[in-house]
């Protein structure tokens, strides 16, 4: 930082890189252990970029793959991120713990107790795959599943009603409602 210091009773002045009368504050950069001036109002703990960076890049943990138990280090910042609060030494290990007898915890929402959990789109056969309000079969895949109650909880066959992806669509965008079928919601 180039400045000039001015030193008045103990005080530090000194003017900054853009000409400002500022009052400062000696203080020792715990990185390089080299002593500078920093504001007295807005302290800095290190004396520049380079070692701010330094510091955080330097700040590792170590934790144990929740999967094969082998010990490894990471960033800290990178542990913040995970939303289980597992942590997996390479992704071969995080990849074994996913798949059915794995640690459920982290477990695709498609399996249940360690099995494939049974779809509400199984409740129809393949023919019945049409949708309810235009007629659309062409592409079975294209034929969502909507609960009439839009409670995801309640698979009960009655409640759920075939519609194609475009008029699934239009009926969360209230463009049309279940009036215009006849179907009493």
């Amino acid at each position: 930082m180039q400045c000039k210091l001015y030193y008045c009773m103990n005080k530090i002045e000194f003017i900054d890189k853009h000409g400002q009368k500022r009052k400062g504050i000696k203080a020792i950069c715990p990185q390089c252990n080299v002593e500078f001036i920093t504001r007295e109002d807005q302290p800095q703990k290190y004396c520049g970029k380079p070692c701010y960076h330094l510091a955080k890049k330097a700040v590792e943990k170590v934790t144990k793959c929740a999967w094969c138990g082998t010990e490894f280090a990471r960033l800290r910042r990178r542990l913040r991120g995970s939303k289980s609060g597992l942590f997996f030494c390479d992704r071969q290990c995080k990849e074994n713990a996913q798949k059915i007898g794995g640690i459920e915890a982290i477990m695709p929402s498609h399996y249940k107790n360690g099995e494939w959990r049974v779809s509400y789109r199984d409740n129809f056969l393949e023919d019945e795959l049409v949708c309810a309000r235009c007629g659309y079969k062409e592409f079975k895949g294209a034929v969502d599943i909507h609960h009439i109650d839009e409670n995801r909880a309640n698979n009960d066959r009655k409640n759920l009603i075939p519609l194609c992806a475009c008029c699934h669509r239009a009926l969360h965008l209230h463009n049309w409602d279940f009036g215009d079928l006849g179907v009493m919601v």
